[in-house]
């Protein structure tokens, strides 16, 4: 499939997606918000994919939603179709991206290398981890700015991160966070030197995708089962999923190759 507003790129099992709308910090009007949910699904579909990176290219991770090219009208009429139009585009398209990249079963990480913005901030939160650069931020600009509420999963995904304080903090005042804050408060996992954020994001999405592919999928389903779990059902859990683990070969390689003091060689299965 060819894309016109995004970069797909496979590098053996490894999937990149760039944004590539940098005059306007990769917003996502129509076309982009398309090209981007047919990318995910096809690493989602793709077997031989084990591992994606998503990154923006320009100074701009995602602005969120690009709504300098709708017609406002202050009618009740405008606004009512306004309104339908808006819930019709989430549950078809926007919406569907954050939850399948959320419930992939291979590792995923974003490079936020500028502002992450509304929708840029759920994009990169759905990852199973985040690298931001240091002049990259997170903003929410839906209540102060807009008068609407954040989406994409954000009042799920920053609960679950960072605590009620900051949370509502971020989404009611629109408050700017850097990316050294937000590394700081555990909303993302690393925070570098713009020059060093592409080839330190690569390099670990890349040891990831060619990781041993049971054990990632397992922890990642164990991990989203653990809210709706007590402790209980997470133990059991945890013994079923090991049952499968330490009976795969990427376990009897590790063993392996943890007394032969080598690195291990995993298959995947």
């Amino acid at each position: 499939m060819t894309f016109e507003n995004l970069e797909y790129i496979r590098e053996d099992s490894l999937a990149i997606i760039r944004l590539n709308r940098p005059d306007c910090l990769n917003a996502l009007n129509q076309a982009l918000i398309s090209e981007l949910k047919s990318a995910i699904q096809e690493v989602a579909d793709d077997s031989s994919i084990t591992g994606l990176l998503i990154t923006g290219n320009g100074r701009g991770f995602c602005a969120g939603a690009d709504i300098t090219t709708t017609d406002f009208d202050k009618s009740a009429e405008s606004r009512l179709a306004q309104g339908e139009a808006t819930y019709h585009s989430m549950i078809q398209y926007f919406n569907p991206i954050i939850q399948m990249i959320y419930e992939l079963d291979k590792p995923t990480l974003a490079a936020v290398n500028g502002v992450a913005a509304g929708y840029g901030v759920s994009l990169a939160l759905a990852c199973d981890l985040v690298y931001g650069a240091e002049s990259a931020s997170f903003i929410q600009v839906f209540v102060p700015q807009l008068g609407i509420i954040p989406d994409g999963g954000s009042t799920w995904l920053l609960p679950r991160l960072v605590t009620g304080a900051r949370v509502r903090g971020m989404i009611l005042t629109g408050k700017k966070i850097t990316a050294r804050k937000a590394k700081d408060w555990g909303m993302i996992w690393e925070c570098l030197p713009d020059d060093e954020l592409y080839k330190a994001a690569h390099q670990v999405i890349h040891q990831l995708a060619n990781g041993p592919a049971m054990g990632i999928r397992s922890a990642k389903y164990a991990l989203k089962q653990a809210d709706g779990n007590s402790l209980d059902k997470q133990l059991q859990l945890e013994a079923h999923l090991q049952k499968s683990c330490c009976g795969s070969e990427d376990f009897a390689e590790g063993c392996l190759a943890f007394a032969e003091k080598r690195k291990p060689n995993f298959v995947g299965k």
